[in-house]
């Protein structure tokens, strides 16, 4: 199944209650994480990637995350390519308190950090089995949930491209149907989101927009996997 076109943008107000609905959900849990812009642009910069799709995780201890992983025109993940995890988490490297992250803008002199906690350096950059193994991890914890989503390459580009935009970070959020999705944001060079710029939501949902079946969606070996790759593409001629 091919990916739709889709206009990812959203308002920060509409992204502002889809953020505060999952943190109302989960008061104490994980708000989401960073991605370095290097390293997102270098998974788009794959020949023949036309988006990243993102895959939930379970990394150690049971902990949420993401794994990042190019997509071509087909909806065919580039398992053979970059793929990342690893991502920054907030809490604790959180932007300071605005629309995407606290229930209300704090006014005045605050008790705690004047600036944000800046990102320190990572690489993304992870094996397909480590990757495959915090995928599966996820789907046997919450085999009902969605497994992931896609975001398509120009806007996730338009995304990176705004001044001193030097990461990427994702809030979990739920939509009005209660589905957990991510709202995209820049971050700035001390940490900052850059909410007064490009907003992305509306990502391509997973089910039903995968890709075919492969090591970061199904929990089966490589010969399996491939027999059942057989089946499929035999029944559809």
């Amino acid at each position: 199944m091919f990916l739709p076109t889709r206009d990812h943008h959203i308002q920060l107000a509409d992204a502002a209650r889809m953020t505060r609905r999952f943190r109302e959900t989960r008061p104490n849990g994980e708000r989401g994480g960073a991605f370095h812009s290097g390293p997102i642009l270098e998974l788009l910069d794959q020949p023949g990637c036309a988006a990243m799709r993102y895959y939930h995780a379970l990394g150690a201890y049971g902990r949420p995350t993401l794994v990042l992983v190019g997509v071509d025109v087909s909806n065919d993940d580039l398992t053979d390519g970059v793929v990342l995890d690893l991502m920054v988490p907030c809490p604790p490297f959180c932007a300071l308190p605005n629309e995407l992250n606290a229930s209300e803008r704090p006014k005045g002199k605050q008790p705690y950090r004047a600036v944000p906690l800046a990102l320190p350096k990572r690489d993304h950059h992870i094996t397909l089995d480590a990757a495959a193994a915090m995928t599966r991890r996820y789907r046997e914890a919450f085999p009902d949930r969605v497994k992931g989503g896609a975001f398509l390459a120009p806007q996730l580009r338009e995304l990176l491209a705004q001044r001193d935009c030097l990461a990427l970070r994702y809030y979990y959020a739920l939509d009005e149907a209660a589905k957990k999705t991510l709202v995209l944001v820049g971050v700035d060079p001390e940490g900052a989101d850059l909410t007064d710029g490009a907003l992305l939501e509306m990502s391509i949902p997973c089910p039903p927009y995968c890709a075919g079946i492969n090591e970061l969606n199904a929990s089966l070996g490589s010969a399996e996997m491939r027999r059942l790759e057989f089946a499929v593409t035999a029944a559809s001629l």
